[in-house]
Order: structure tokens, then sequence, then C-alpha cells
């Protein structure tokens, strides 16, 4: 799970190889963030992965690939997390409501 938290990270471009198409390269990240949150989502469900979101520096990212991989956040929860005095758990709710809309 070390790993996956570094997928979300403020600094995540140094995953990217030095050299090579940026572009490709992003697509890969993009695919290994929306399988971390698949297989997150497959062992601890989507409690896991709110768990998860609030220990990343970029929750909204975690929002944008629940989207990606078609995983739902529970209206009740989603409703929580918006209105939420807790940072991360609106940063996470905006990224899902605005990939999802």
């Amino acid at each position: 799970m070390l790993y996956s938290k570094r997928l979300f990270g403020q600094r995540s471009h140094d995953l990217f190889d030095e050299n090579g198409d940026w572009q490709a390269q992003e697509e890969r990240l993009t695919q290994e963030r929306g399988q971390s949150i698949s297989e997150i989502h497959i062992v601890n469900g989507i409690e896991g992965v709110l768990e998860f979101s609030r220990r990343v520096e970029m929750p909204e990212v975690v929002g944008n690939s629940l989207v990606a991989e078609n995983l739902e956040i529970p209206f009740d929860t989603l409703k929580k997390l918006i209105l939420s005095d807790i940072k991360k758990e609106r940063s996470l709710a905006s990224g899902y409501v605005r990939v999802k809309n």
C-alpha cells in the first residue's frame, strides 16, 4: 500500500521516466491509480477506499479513479463527504463528482 500512496501524491510526476512520451506515461499512471483503487476496493470495500483517501496528498485523484474504474460511492456516503468538515473528505467527493458529471 505504500507504493499506492505515492501514486496519489503531489509529486507523482517523479514517477515518470526522464525521457519519453509524457502523455503515454500519464496514461500509464492513470491506469496504475485505477488498478490500485480497484484492489483496495476488492479487499476493503468503499470504506477501505475512503480510509486510504484520508492518507494521501491528493484525495481528489482517488475520487477520479473511483469513477474511472466504475466504482460507486453510495449517495448517503457521498453526501456526508461533501458536507464534511474534513478537507480531504470534501476533496475526494469533489474529484468524484467532477469526473462523474
